[in-house]
């Protein structure tokens, strides 16, 4: 049976990237031997993970202060030794790195140990903010040695193998959705429901949300509007959400303690307003349990099954707010048929195949 290692910046906590990773272990664990690396702390879904496979810890994220800079500085060598000692200790036959442009590390260690499948998979397009000289300049030069070192490249949109890869060949595999827990539901309630589910941070753009809100809560009447999720612009959010006397209409809720398909099947329609997005799993989620999504135009086209509708960030969050109002003034009421068959092709056990085939099982 092949060794697998996945290796995972953002840890094994709720988020796109651990989402991917428990998919193929939970569908593929009777036919490949897993391990897991995560770089700080311990998260809410690494218990999950241990049912499947062991997890190693690496220290190499999380020091704030001056710490912080000899972190950045050591980073590279606490990495590549982490990873080096686990592959040629453990033998692993793959390395699956889902890092970004830190996951050169990784793969150069996973090279000198004999790892002899390296997987480089990008889960982000490029951000609209270009960063400083000397970061471009370091991302290009990540960017050409991971294309030098590892033997196969995975994105999860054409978007994001363009971003990480350049011209460099590889090959799309779409995030995946456990079908057997968002099921086709509505529930009934009262009022008219938003919900957004998303990482409190700029990428997410909850505030271009609320200023839709704002436009709707004297045209949509008994309106409610969910931000589910966690991370570090929760305090902004709150403050502008009280600025704009919202607090009744809009509450944040703590994604680690919702049940996400409940709050899709208790919404009228997802709000997706992302400045950036990799591929956006969260839209298959809402579309599969019948929500219907207004998402920005960023996201890769492959998230709408049917039940979706993608406007510019350039427009004024007017624009945002008329539409939603039209589609609530029209009484549109979806029918699984719509969907039912673009949705089968985002099942965990569809894309697990296509890791199957790609890690070659004998």
């Amino acid at each position: 049976m092949k060794k697998v290692l996945h290796v995972s910046y953002g840890g094994l906590d709720k988020g796109g990237v651990s989402s991917v990773i428990l998919s193929i272990v939970r569908v593929l664990h009777n036919n490949f031997d897993f391990g897991g690396v995560v770089f700080h702390g311990k998260n809410s879904r690494e218990n999950i993970f241990k049912q499947y496979g062991k997890v190693y810890y690496i220290n190499s994220y999380g020091r704030r202060g001056i710490k912080r800079i000899f972190e950045l500085l050591l980073r590279p060598f606490v990495m590549y030794c982490g990873i080096y000692r686990i592959c040629k200790n453990e033998h692993y036959d793959i390395i699956h790195c889902h890092n970004g442009f830190d996951m050169v590390y990784c793969l150069l260690a996973a090279k000198h140990a004999g790892v002899k499948m390296r997987i480089a998979h990008s889960h982000c397009a490029a951000s609209p903010i270009e960063p400083h000289l000397i970061k471009r300049v370091i991302n290009a030069i990540q960017r050409h040695y991971i294309n030098i070192l590892s033997t196969h490249r995975v994105g999860c949109s054409i978007l994001a193998c363009k971003d990480l890869f350049r011209k460099s060949d590889s090959q799309v595999i779409f995030n995946s959705v456990d079908l057997s827990r968002f099921v086709w539901k509505r529930n009934k309630h009262e009022g008219f429901v938003i919900v957004h589910v998303g990482r409190y941070c700029y990428p997410k753009n909850q505030s271009f949300i609320i200023d839709v809100v704002n436009l709707l809560k004297h045209q949509i009447p008994d309106l409610k509007v969910r931000l589910v999720g966690f991370g570090n612009d929760k305090d902004i959010l709150e403050r502008k959400i009280k600025f704009l006397q919202l607090n009744d209409i809009i509450s944040l809720v703590d994604g680690h303690k919702v049940d996400i398909h409940e709050i899709y099947a208790n919404a009228d329609v997802m709000v997706f307003p992302s400045e950036y997005e990799g591929f956006g799993i969260a839209l298959i989620e809402a579309q599969a349990t019948g929500c219907y999504c207004f998402a920005s135009d960023v996201i890769p086209s492959d998230t709408n099954i049917g039940l979706m509708v993608q406007l510019s960030l350039k427009e004024a969050a007017q624009v945002w707010a008329e539409r939603i109002i039209d589609y609530w003034r029209s009484e549109y009421r979806v029918q699984y048929e719509q969907i039912k068959c673009r949705v089968t092709l985002f099942d965990e056990k569809v894309i697990a195949k296509q890791y199957q085939k790609l890690y070659g099982e004998e």
